[in-house]
């Protein structure tokens, strides 16, 4: 029996394992999945994924701002040039810079109103595009879906211990 996988990348042969195929099998699905988000966000706000992701890291970072280090380390796509992308943002005027009070050296990155205003004119479609691609799997397969991701993420990317949520107990 073919998988939907198989079909996908029409490969008569089966997969030479099973992690294989889950790999595949995620990379694709991540594909597809930004593809329609990639296409809308271009069209209705003139936005790339990755200044999308970053204006969303920084109205959560609201009113003080963060680092583009700061960004760097919660962005979704490693960028190896954030200070290019909020140029950027910032000639657009959806993103400003400012000297940190404090400390001269840091400079702190806030979103603008106009940001904000880009940001709230998304809100919908986000949901509404999510549940679209996703909304038919259901409560519960979305459920295991997301604990599964959590686990490869926790794998991959194991929480330091001193964050939010994670105890200094090992797991196995």
């Amino acid at each position: 029996m073919t998988t939907a996988l198989q079909r996908a990348l029409r490969r008569e042969k089966p997969f030479s394992s099973p992690a294989e195929q889950a790999f595949l099998g995620l990379t694709l699905a991540s594909l597809r999945l930004a593809e329609p988000w990639t296409a809308y966000l271009k069209t209705h706000a003139g936005l790339t994924p990755a200044q999308y992701n970053v204006l969303r890291i920084l109205r959560d970072a609201r009113p003080h701002g963060v680092t583009c280090g700061e960004i760097a380390d919660r962005v979704l796509n490693r960028d190896p040039d954030i200070t290019r992308l909020i140029d950027r943002l910032s000639r657009s005027r959806l993103a400003e810079r400012e000297r940190d009070p404090d400390d001269r050296r840091i400079v702190r990155v806030s979103i603008t109103r106009a940001g904000l205003d880009v940001l709230r004119r998304l809100d919908r479609p986000v949901v509404d595009t999510t549940q679209q691609v996703l909304g038919r799997l259901g409560p519960k397969r979305l459920s295991q879906l997301n604990a599964l991701l959590d686990t490869v993420i926790d794998y991959l990317d194991p929480p330091s211990p001193d964050s939010p949520g994670t105890s200094s107990k090992e797991t196995t």
